[in-house]
C-alpha cells in the first residue's frame, strides 16, 4: 500500500487536523464541516466491514471543533461544544 496525498482545502491558513484510531483515520479542517474518513469501516446500510484506502468526504451539517478516535469508534464535537456525535462500534 502506498501513501496517498489528499487535498483537504485550498486555504492553508486553516487548521488541518488528522486523527487515527487502530484501523481508521479522520481528517478535518477546524471549525468547518470539511471532514474525511478512511480505513476499515462499516458503512451505513452495510453489515460487512470494508477497507477504504482513499479518503471519502462526509457531508456534515455542522462545523467540527474536535475529533477523537478509539479502537473502532470515533467521536465528533461540534463547534460550540454543545453536541457530541459518535459512530463505529460505540
Amino acid at each position: 500500500m502506498s501513501l496517498q496525498e489528499i487535498q483537504l482545502e485550498n486555504n492553508l491558513s486553516k487548521n488541518h487536523i488528522i486523527v487515527c484510531g487502530s484501523r481508521h483515520c479522520l481528517a478535518y479542517v477546524l471549525d468547518t464541516p470539511s471532514f474525511f474518513i478512511w480505513g476499515e469501516h462499516i458503512m451505513e446500510g452495510d453489515e460487512q466491514e470494508k477497507i477504504i484506502i482513499s479518503p471519502i468526504e462526509i457531508n456534515l451539517k455542522f462545523s467540527v471543533c474536535q475529533v477523537a478516535c478509539g479502537f473502532d469508534h470515533s467521536l465528533i464535537l461540534e463547534s460550540g461544544g454543545f453536541k457530541v456525535h459518535g459512530f463505529g462500534n460505540n
